[in-house]
């Protein structure tokens, strides 16, 4: 499947699950995560309603506890988050896509320490 070609490529019943599931991850409006990533929301709209994934829940936004121990200004990594000590994931370029990865894999990390 090739992103952001609305009309061009027919998205499989895989590719909408791992879209839907990269959207649930990142949160925020479907309008918004579909016009981020460069397609029309009627076509994730469809799918959800025909694989019903409205009601299999999927991740939602919520606050954790953070403590900050030390602020260090470093230009060359915009973000980083520590998991339990334990992880580490550093992101160098903010962007769309960075954003939803970091949205799927802290998501995995969760449901695997669950």
């Amino acid at each position: 499947m090739k992103q952001g070609n609305d009309t061009g490529t027919r998205w499989t019943e895989t590719d909408a699950r791992r879209i839907w599931s990269e959207w649930r991850a990142v949160g925020g409006s479907l309008e918004a995560f579909a016009r981020r990533s460069g397609f029309g929301a009627q076509r994730l709209q469809w799918w959800v309603k025909r694989l019903d994934l409205k009601d299999q829940g999927g991740a939602s936004a919520s606050f954790v506890p953070v403590v900050v121990r030390q602020a260090i200004a470093d230009d060359r990594v915009p973000v980083a988050v520590v998991v339990d000590g334990a992880a580490r994931l550093e992101v160098r370029e903010l962007t769309t896509e960075t954003a939803t990865w970091v949205g799927v894999m802290l998501t995995a990390m969760r449901e695997r320490r669950s």
